[in-house]
C-alpha cells in the first residue's frame, strides 16, 4: 500500500495538470481506497483460500515426512534385531549340525572298530577251526603221499565242485566235476547218458585220470542197509573199458584229493573181446605201515585203478559174445546193490542170462558212513537209469520247465 501512495503522489508532483483534478477527486480516492482495500481483503482472502490446501498438503507431508522417518527408524532397529536373531540361529544351527555329525561319525567309527573286531574274532575262529579241519585230514590219510596226490589247491577244487553241477530236474544235485566225455540227462526218459567214448588210457597210456569219466550225487539215509537198484544199456564199447555203478562214495573235502575217489564200485570191465567179467573193489586207504611194507612210492589205493591193475578179483563172467553186434543191438543190463557196513551183495544181469547174486565180506564199515552213488563209463557209450532207491529218483511229473539246455 505504501507503494502504491508513493507512486501516486509521485505522478502528482510530475504530473501538475492533473493535480487539481486530483485534488478535487481525493474524496473519490478515498473511496475509491475504501473499495480497494476491500477488494484487496477479498482477494488476500480467496489467495489464503487457495495456499491453505497447498499449504495443508505441505504440513501433512512434514508430518508423514516425519512419521515415516520414524516408522523407518522402528523399522531399521526390528531388522537390525532380526538379522542378529537369524544370525543367532544360523550359528546354533551349524553348532547343533557339527555335533550331530560329529556324533553319527563317531558312532560309525565305533561301529566300524566293533565290526573289525568282529572280523578278526571270526577270522580267529576259522584259522583254529581250519587247523581242527586239517588236522583231520592228517589224521585220515597218509602223509607219504606226493602232495599232488592229496592236499593241492583247495580253491581250484573248489571252482571245479561248483562248476560242475549237472542240468537235471529239481530235488537232487548231479555232479559232473570233471566233464570228461559227453554226460547228460535227459527227462524223456529219466536216464542219465555218456554219449561220447573216453578211452581208459590216455596218450603217454596211463589210466589215472580215466575215474574222472564220472557223475554222481549225494544221498543222505540212516538205514542199517539199503538197495540201488536199475539198468545200463552199452551203444558201443572201446576196450578196455569198465562201465559200472559208484556207491558209498564220500562227500566232497576241499583239497582232499582222495575225497574224489574214495568209494565202493561195481561193474563191467572189458579188458579186451576175450576178457570180460564183473568186478567189484572199494577204496584202500592205507596206514604208514603199509605204505612202506608195499614198497611203493605211490602204492595204488582207487577202486579203479585195483581193477584195471589186476588188484581187483573177476567175481563173475560175461559172455564173450555179448558185445559182438553192439552197434547194432545195444546190450541192456539190470543191476541191484544192497550195501551194509561191512558187506554187499550185488546182481547183474539181462534176457541171455540168469540173475545172480555175488555177495562180498569184511568191508570197510567206515565207508558206510558215506552214501554218494554215481555212474562210471571210461571207454564206452551208455545209458544209467535209476529205480532205487525211491527217494533219490526224479518226479514222474516233471514239466518242460525243467529240462532246460544241458550245459555239458
Amino acid at each position: 500500500m505504501k507503494k502504491c501512495f508513493l507512486f501516486f503522489m509521485f505522478f502528482i508532483i510530475t504530473c501538475p495538470h492533473f493535480a487539481s483534478s486530483a485534488l478535487s477527486s481525493i474524496d473519490e480516492l478515498d473511496l475509491l481506497n475504501a473499495a480497494s482495500q476491500e477488494k484487496n481483503d477479498v482477494v488476500v482472502q480467496n489467495l489464503l483460500m487457495d495456499m491453505a490446501p497447498t499449504m495443508a498438503a505441505q504440513m501433512g507431508a512434514s508430518l508423514a515426512n516425519q512419521q515415516i522417518g520414524s516408522q523407518a527408524t522402528q523399522l531399521g532397529s526390528i531388522l537390525t534385531k532380526q538379522n542378529q536373531t537369524v544370525q543367532a540361529n544360523i550359528k546354533s544351527f551349524q553348532s547343533q549340525s557339527q555335533n550331530a555329525q560329529q556324533k553319527k561319525l563317531q558312532a560309525k567309527i565305533t561301529e566300524f572298530i566293533n565290526q573289525s573286531k568282529n572280523v578278526q574274532d571270526k577270522t580267529k575262529d576259522a584259522v583254529a577251526e581250519s587247523q581242527l579241519e586239517l588236522k583231520y585230514l592228517y589224521q585220515n590219510i597218509s602223509l607219504n603221499q606226493p602232495q599232488q596226490e592229496y592236499l593241492t589247491s583247495q580253491v581250484v577244487f573248489d571252482e571245479i565242485f561248483s562248476l560242475g553241477t549237472m542240468l537235471t530236474p529239481k530235488n537232487h544235485i548231479w555232479k559232473n566235476p570233471f566233464s570228461v566225455g559227453d554226460w547228460e540227462y535227459e527227462i524223456n526218459d529219466n536216464s542219465f547218458y555218456q554219449y561220447q567214448s573216453s578211452p581208459i588210457l590216455n596218450s603217454s597210456g596211463s589210466s589215472a585220470q580215466s575215474e574222472n569219466n564220472s557223475i554222481f550225487t549225494e544221498y543222505i539215509t540212516t538205514a542199517a542197509s539199503y538197495t540201488i537198484s536199475g539198468s545200463m544199456t552199452l551203444y558201443q564199447v572201446n576196450y578196455p573199458f569198465f562201465v559200472g555203478i559208484i556207491f558209498n562214495k564220500t562227500r566232497w573235502i576241499s583239497g582232499n584229493f582222495e575225497s574224489l575217489r574214495k568209494s565202493r564200485m561195481v561193474g563191467i570191465y572189458g579188458k579186451s573181446d576175450s576178457d570180460i567179467g564183473i568186478y567189484f573193489s572199494e577204496q584202500i586207504t592205507l596206514t604208514d605201515t603199509q605204505l612202506k611194507a608195499s614198497g611203493k612210492s605211490n602204492p595204488i589205493q582207487t577202486p579203479l585203478q585195483q581193477i584195471l591193475d589186476g588188484q581187483s578179483t573177476k567175481r563173475g563172467e560175461i559172455p564173450l559174445d555179448t558185445f559182438t553186434n553192439i552197434k547194432a543191438n545195444p546190450v541192456a543190463f539190470n543191476f541191484e546193490i544192497t550195501t551194509s557196513p561191512t558187506h554187499t551183495d550185488f546182481s547183474f544181469w539181462n534176457d541171455k542170462n540168469i540173475k545172480k547174486t555175488i555177495s562180498i565180506d569184511n568191508l570197510q564199515a567206515p565207508l558206510f558212513m558215506y552214501h554218494g552213488i554215481g555212474f562210471i563209463c571210461p571207454g564206452a557209450i551208455a545209458q544209467f537209469t535209476l529205480t532205487a532207491p525211491k527217494d533219490l529218483l526224479f518226479s514222474d511229473t516233471i514239466t518242460p520247465s525243467d529240462k532246460g539246455e544241458h550245459h555239458e
